[in-house]
């Protein structure tokens, strides 16, 4: 065999290794973005304030406060906090 058949075992592979590392880049990629997002979920699930905005609505949905003062409440929890505004 000539330098034909060196093609055959090693130079056929160039285009698979490019395929696998973007393949892998964009795995780990994925992987780093669900980790960040698992922590940003976690502490916003985690803070007092949401707790005490959840409650807030259910009392207002049971009917054991009015609608000003649930404004009221409301706008004084989520002062200093970035909370969906419902």
């Amino acid at each position: 065999m000539g330098r034909g058949g060196m093609h055959y075992y090693g130079g056929g592979g160039g285009h698979m290794l490019v395929f696998g590392h973007g393949l892998f880049m964009l795995l780990f990629y994925a992987v780093i973005a669900g980790v960040v997002y698992y922590f940003y979920k976690r502490k916003s699930e985690r803070g007092t304030n949401s707790s005490a905005v959840n409650i807030l609505r259910e009392r207002y949905a049971r009917g054991e406060i009015n609608t000003d003062e649930y404004r009221e409440r409301f706008d004084e929890l989520t002062k200093y906090n970035n909370l969906p505004k419902k």
